[in-house]
C-alpha cells in the first residue's frame, strides 16, 4: 500500500513524498521489536493497538524507514499511517 503524503518531509537530505507500507510482510518479531522500542521510551499503553506511538513504530517497520522519520510526518499523514496500521492489526480475517 502506498501512502502519498499530503505534505512532503525532508529526511536525511532527501525529500519524501510517499511511504510504501508492506503490512502483510510484518512478522511477530517486528511487533515484538515495536513493543521493545515503545518500552525503551518508557511508555506502557493499556492496549497497544490503540496507542499512536506503537502504531507509528509498527508503521515505520512496515515502510522500512526509521521511526524518527515517521515522527516528522504532518498530522494528517501521521494519522493516516497509524489508522492504516491499526485497521490492519485489528481487522477480522
Amino acid at each position: 500500500m502506498i501512502i502519498t503524503l499530503k505534505k512532503s518531509i525532508k529526511y536525511d537530505g532527501q525529500e519524501v513524498k510517499e511511504l510504501e507500507l508492506d503490512l502483510e510482510a510484518l512478522t511477530a518479531q517486528d511487533l515484538l521489536d515495536a513493543e521493545a522500542e515503545l518500552a525503551a521510551e518508557r511508555k506502557t499503553p493499556p492496549i497497544k493497538e490503540f496507542d499512536k506511538s506503537y502504531l507509528a513504530i509498527v508503521g515505520a517497520k512496515a515502510a522500512k524507514v526509521p521511526t524518527d522519520m515517521v515522527k516528522l510526518l504532518g498530522a494528517k499523514d501521521f494519522t493516516n499511517l497509524t489508522m492504516q496500521v491499526q485497521n490492519f492489526l485489528i481487522a477480522e480475517a
